[in-house]
C-alpha cells in the first residue's frame, strides 16, 4: 500500500501564495503612489510663460457693444491643455467667458509666438460710464490627470490696462466688405 504525505507534495503551501500576493500588491500600489506623486509633486513645468499683452485695436459694433483685441505675447516650453477664467476689474467688476487657452492650432510648435483674442465687451458696461478698466486673465494649465481634477499649474499674466475709445465712430459693414461689388449711385 502506498502512503502519499502531504508534505510531499509539490505545490506551494497556502502561505507562500498569501505572502507573495502581499509582495505583488504592494509593488502595484507603491508604483501607483509614485506615479500620481510624479505627477503632483514633480511634473509642474509652467507650459507657457506669458511675457506681456497688449491691446492692438477695438471695434465698435452696431449693438453699442465693444470688441477689444489683445495680443499676448508668449513662450511655449511643453503641450499642455488649459482653460482661462476671465474678468475685467475697474469701477466695475465684468466676469467674461472662459476659453480654451492657448487657442488650439494644429501643429504648435516650441518656443516664442504670439496670439489674439477678442474680448467682448457689452454694451451696458459704456454706457454706464465705465470706459476703463484692466483686463486679467488666470490660466488653469494640466498637464496630466491629476492636473486637470485636482492641482492644475496656474499662471496669472499681469493685467493689461485699456481705455475704450467712445469717440471712435462706430465700425460699419460695407458691401465691399462682404467681397460684393457696392451698388452704384445715380448718375449726373
Amino acid at each position: 500500500m502506498i502512503k502519499f504525505s502531504s508534505r510531499t507534495s509539490t505545490l506551494p503551501s497556502r502561505d507562500t501564495f498569501v505572502k507573495w500576493g502581499m509582495r505583488i500588491c504592494t509593488a502595484i500600489i507603491l508604483s501607483g503612489l509614485t506615479v500620481v506623486f510624479y505627477w503632483m509633486a514633480i511634473d509642474r513645468e509652467i507650459p507657457v510663460t506669458v511675457d506681456y499683452g497688449e491691446v492692438i485695436r477695438f471695434e465698435h459694433q452696431s449693438d453699442d457693444s465693444w470688441v477689444m483685441i489683445v495680443k499676448w505675447h508668449g513662450v511655449r516650453h511643453r503641450q499642455c491643455w488649459g482653460n482661462s477664467k476671465r474678468w475685467i476689474s475697474g469701477d466695475l467688476f465684468l466676469p467674461l467667458p472662459d476659453i480654451p487657452y492657448p487657442p488650439e492650432r494644429p501643429q504648435q510648435e516650441l518656443g516664442k509666438f504670439t496670439w489674439e483674442v477678442p474680448i467682448h465687451i457689452p454694451p451696458y458696461y459704456v454706457s454706464t460710464g465705465h470706459v476703463s478698466g484692466k483686463y486679467a486673465i488666470r490660466i488653469f494649465y494640466a498637464c496630466n490627470p491629476i492636473q486637470e481634477y485636482l492641482f492644475p499649474i496656474t499662471v496669472e499674466p499681469n493685467p493689461i490696462p485699456f481705455v475704450i475709445p467712445t469717440d471712435m465712430p462706430m465700425k460699419r459693414l460695407q458691401m465691399g466688405d462682404l467681397g460684393a461689388a457696392p451698388p452704384k449711385g445715380p448718375e449726373k
